[in-house]
């Protein structure tokens, strides 16, 4: 983990061998700032979405389901997974609680038995 810029940090580290795993701030629910940082901006969501798109690894977004999010990565595989929160210590899924599992096209293990495939994660 390193506090950079995204576009430095996949820059520096991709190759054909690499995994991104990716888990940007929640998409339309509140400008987020980490210490000393600039709030995450809609044009921040695109520059992720452009650098990964020409990437040699391989990457796996996880973000809440937004339709704008939907538009911006239809080019990619879209999974929905449902969100289960522990805060609260119910472990309730709460209606609509959906998060998205954004990975890169052609990454899908093709064996339809696989308990991981809706994932692509074999």
């Amino acid at each position: 983990m390193e506090n950079r810029d995204v576009e430095k940090n996949i820059s520096s580290y991709d190759r054909s061998s690499t995994f991104f795993y990716c888990d940007p701030p929640y998409y339309g629910l509140a400008d987020y700032k980490s210490q000393g940082s600039k709030p995450f901006s809609k044009e921040d969501y695109v520059r992720l979405k452009e650098c990964l798109s020409k990437i040699q690894g391989k990457f796996l977004l996880s973000i809440n389901d937004h339709p704008e999010i939907r538009e911006l990565y239809s080019e990619f595989n879209i999974n929905q997974v449902e969100v289960r929160y522990s805060v609260c210590r119910t472990k309730v899924v709460r209606p609509g609680s959906y998060s998205l599992a954004i990975i890169k096209s052609g990454w899908f293990n093709e064996n339809p038995s696989s308990p991981h495939r809706s994932l692509g994660l074999v």
